[in-house]
Formats: C-alpha cells, structure tokens, sequence
C-alpha cells in the first residue's frame, strides 16, 4: 500500500456511534483522519485532543483517498496545517450541528473556532 503524506484514511464503523454516524450521513465513513507521515496520521477524535495516532490504528476498517494531482509542496502544507491543530479540542456541539444539517437540511449558522471534529480537520485536503 502506497500511502503518502495528506492522503486521506477513511475509516468504517465498527461500533454503534460510528454504525450511527454512517447511517445519518448516509456514508459507509464514519470517521476520516489524515497521513502526515510514513507511521503517523492526525486525527479529530471525540473524548481526547486532536492529535497523533499509529498509521496502523485503522487497518482493516479502512479506505484510503489519494489526491493524485496534489504536488508535494501542497502536501507539505497541508501537513504543516495539521501538525498546528494537534492539540486543538473536539466540538461536540460542532457534531450537533451537523447532525442537524444532515438530518433537517437546515444549515445553522456556527463558528467552530478553534475547536474540530475529523470532517472539519481534513477539509484542507478536499478543498473550501
């Protein structure tokens, strides 16, 4: 497997948030995290900091998305974005509010500040 540096590690649920999470975005992911190295990845994840986990920690339960028109510079600074939000806390009230946009349509108006959950960590690698 070929995995480079801001390719997307998009996660199946194996549990009953994440099996919930699926079936109200109405997506096989419930969670994504992002590679910033050869052993490591970020991630948004709820009870803990954004921060670090193995590149192994999803293995089996994943898909990998690979931007192949990114150059390494854009690489680089997507890296360089996620090593900056390591620390930065989970919104559950962020994660609310989506689940209000997905479930109403209604799209509220919300700052997430500096706080994130994964979908709103990895949207530099998909684009604004």
């Amino acid at each position: 497997m070929d995995i480079r540096p801001a390719d997307l590690i998009l996660v199946k649920g194996i549990d009953w948030i994440s099996r919930g999470i699926e079936d109200v975005v109405k997506s096989a992911y419930s969670h994504v995290a992002i590679v910033v190295n050869e052993k490591e990845l970020i991630e948004a994840q709820g009870f803990r900091p954004t921060g670090y986990a193995g590149i192994d920690t999803y293995r089996g339960i994943e898909d990998i998305y690979t931007c192949d028109e990114a150059t390494d510079k854009q690489r680089q600074q997507i890296v360089d974005y996620l090593i900056k939000e390591v620390g930065a806390h989970y919104s559950y009230l962020l994660f609310a509010w989506e689940f209000v946009r997905y479930e109403t349509g209604i799209l509220l108006p919300y700052d997430p500040g500096p706080n994130r959950i994964c979908s709103y960590l990895a949207w530099p690698v998909v684009g604004k």
